[in-house]
């Protein structure tokens, strides 16, 4: 309005030319601005879309639609907290979409179970990460590794108190060395994440508390937190897997899972996809990296499904396979676990003439069977007579 005032005086009093550029001043920035409420509210169509009440369910294979309500604040708030921490203790983002992506999805950057859970928080009414940012700066935190299990991030808020953000999974949160629930809860916990990881599902623990200062080391900011709930990821095997699986051993090929998730997901997703054999002794167990360590598994290679690994241990399973004779290849996720690839390609190429056992190692087991079917028809066209030294 300044603007325009100025304009209509310099008109009064004659001044043209100084008139003519502050308008073209208020011809900018009035294009700038729709511009940006524009993009605002393709961002807000985009997140309303993401929040539609409609949800697709797969019940024993059939697949069916349901359209439901918007939830109410009271349902919505058990929730809030939960999703919040989740969102704060996370290192993914979610890029609002624009015009390469013509289907109006977003792009989720970073760990996909991460992603997954900003989504959720977006739907749920949480505070946007840009407004977390600015309202609960984080200032410190121990990430997340394949030993510990869990992640922690510690945050500025309003006062000089500080912000404890955990999530990981169940067995490495609800301990009691970190939680200061009572027993009966913390059993309570484990119970119904065993439960839920028997369906298959990917579980977090999430907990959270307030101190008074920023620990040194920050580890020490990891005890006397809260329990907030259960986080439960669906991620089922593509449709094609099994029949991926069947060609592989066909070919003979014999597929490994190796995974840090927990025994009952790896135990669930094997059994969706045939992979845990014909019940022999080794063969239709899941064998834990505890196992292992403990050594009480005595031929590794006699192993199907492997999981809560860690690096070293899914190295010993490779060792193990390539002291057999057999040459190990890595499919799917092969960027989380460079020393592991690194391992194979010292001394192994992986062309096509040599695949000897496929180790899907994906956290989510059997998520990128597109690359084990390409890798099978890349590596053996011929089944059995494409190597002899295949096994």
């Amino acid at each position: 309005m300044v603007l325009v005032g100025a304009v209509v005086l310099t008109l009064a009093i004659g001044d043209h030319p100084d008139a003519i550029v502050i308008g073209l001043v208020v011809l900018v920035n009035t294009t700038v601005g729709v511009a940006r409420e524009i993009r605002a509210d393709d961002a807000v169509a985009a997140l309303s879309a993401l929040t539609a009440p409609h949800a697709r369910v797969r019940r024993d294979g059939i697949v069916r639609d349901f359209a439901g309500r918007p939830a109410e604040a009271d349902e919505v708030e058990p929730l809030s907290g939960v999703l919040t921490v989740s969102a704060l203790c996370n290192d993914a983002t979610l890029r609002p979409t624009d015009d390469r992506r013509p289907d109006g999805r977003w792009t989720a950057l970073g760990d996909p179970m991460e992603a997954a859970l900003l989504a959720a928080a977006a739907k749920t009414g949480c505070p946007e990460p840009a407004e977390l940012s600015v309202t609960r700066p984080r200032i410190g935190e121990v990430p997340f590794d394949s030993l510990r299990r869990r992640m922690t991030t510690l945050h500025k808020t309003g006062g000089d108190e500080v912000l404890v953000c955990m999530k990981g999974a169940p067995e490495a949160v609800l301990d009691p060395a970190v939680l200061q629930d009572p027993p009966d809860m913390l059993a309570a916990a484990h119970q119904e994440a065993a439960r839920l990881a028997a369906h298959g599902y990917r579980v977090l623990a999430v907990a959270s508390g307030v101190r008074n200062d920023l620990p040194s080391p920050l580890t020490e900011a990891e005890s006397g937190l809260a329990l907030l709930g259960l986080v439960a990821l669906s991620d089922p095997p593509k449709p094609h897997a099994a029949a991926t699986l069947a060609s592989c051993r066909a070919a003979g090929i014999t597929p490994v899972l190796i995974t840090g998730d927990h025994p009952a997901t790896a135990r669930a997703v094997a059994s969706h996809v045939a992979l845990l054999g014909d019940g022999a002794e080794t063969e239709g167990h899941v064998v834990t990296g505890a196992d292992v360590a403990a050594g009480r598994v005595a031929d590794l290679t006699s192993v199907r499904v492997f999981a809560r690994t860690d690096p070293q241990q899914k190295l010993d399973i490779v060792e193990a396979w390539r002291a057999g004779g057999a040459v190990p290849a890595l499919l799917a996720a092969a960027a989380l676990y460079v020393p592991f690839l690194n391992s194979i390609l010292e001394t192994e190429p992986l062309g096509c003439a040599g695949v000897g056992i496929a180790l899907a190692c994906a956290p989510a087991g059997f998520v990128t069977a597109r690359v084990v079917r390409t890798a099978f028809h890349t590596a053996s066209p011929t089944g059995r007579g494409g190597s002899s030294g295949l096994r």
